[in-house]
């Protein structure tokens, strides 16, 4: 599941993620409200979830997605990965490190929470 307040940047996202044949994006939210009413109901691996967002506060909002689904794990896609810690997060990613670095980060999550 992509969590991006860019329409573009989801869009972007999730032709990237598409074309790796074992992942497939459930749903897309534009800010937190929306990423946890679709978790709830979704239930998904992943959650590459965006720290840029306005009024957001990454490490709590992460949190509570894992209240709602305790199976999912979270990926942070930061501008600047090194003014986060991994309090909890599965990863941090750095948008400078390229899709190739996010997909590595996905497909680890998803595989370290179905341990």
């Amino acid at each position: 599941m992509l969590v991006d307040r860019s329409d573009a940047m989801r869009r972007a996202l999730r032709a990237y993620l598409m074309l790796a044949a074992d992942l497939h994006v459930l749903g897309e939210a534009s800010d937190d409200t929306e990423a946890r009413a679709l978790v709830e109901r979704l239930r998904p691996d992943v959650v590459v979830l965006d720290a840029e967002m306005r009024k957001l506060d990454v490490f709590a909002t992460a949190q509570a997605l894992r209240g709602l689904s305790p199976g999912t794990a979270v990926v942070v896609h930061a501008l600047n990965p090194d003014a986060l810690s991994d309090d909890g997060l599965t990863r941090v990613v750095g948008k400078h490190q390229g899709e190739a670095a996010l997909l590595a980060a996905v497909r680890t999550a998803a595989t370290d929470r179905s341990r």
